[in-house]
């Protein structure tokens, strides 16, 4: 609750007046790189249009609406981040992880805001989640067909998630040094 009065009542960002009136050009039908200057790739603004176009007239209500779909993804990533670390702990049920996440106002904040960030954030996190997954034995290769196309997705949103994935392939490396990875090599 606190998290939706913080994205209803705070002020907004640059970035996220660049990204939503980017959404709102291309809600009226104008192409990035083509009609309008624009370095990011434009897979936001194509998410964000119809919501544009929906609430032209009001920023307020855009931005909103923006960042209620970002706490639904930030939701998202603390249901796969807890999923992830539940083997890790002893008590398997506790919340300190969590609670811990959520106390960095940082990424709280950078959670809520009109950006590509959030969406590159929770693909990156499935993607992790699923290479986990696969590497444990878990899962088949469809697990790790599917953490593939989540780092890909990852990286549609914004590139800079290429360097994560890169850290998760070394570490993959590392991690299995000798054994047969294409089995699920962890187990």
């Amino acid at each position: 609750m606190l998290l939706l009065l913080h994205a209803a009542r705070s002020g907004y960002d640059h970035d996220e007046v660049e990204h939503l009136h980017a959404a709102w050009l291309v809600s009226q039908g104008q192409k990035p790189y083509q009609d309008f200057l624009e370095q990011h790739h434009p897979a936001l603004f194509y998410l964000l249009a119809p919501f544009a176009s929906t609430l032209d007239g009001s920023p307020r209500a855009l931005v909103f609406a923006g960042r209620a779909v970002n706490l639904a993804l930030l939701g998202i990533v603390l249901a796969v981040f807890a999923a992830l670390i539940r083997p890790l702990l002893r008590d398997r049920r506790a919340v300190w992880p969590l609670l811990l996440l959520l106390g960095c106002f940082f990424f709280a904040r950078n959670s809520i805001e009109v950006r590509p960030d959030p969406w590159m954030c929770v693909f990156f996190i499935l993607g992790v989640w699923q290479w986990v997954v696969y590497l444990r034995g878990e899962g088949g290769l469809g697990h790790a067909a599917v953490a593939g196309l989540c780092f890909g997705v990852a990286v549609a949103f914004l590139p800079k998630a290429l360097f994560s994935v890169g850290l998760v392939g070394l570490g993959t490396a590392l991690a299995l040094r000798g054994r047969a990875a294409w089995r699920g090599g962890l187990r």
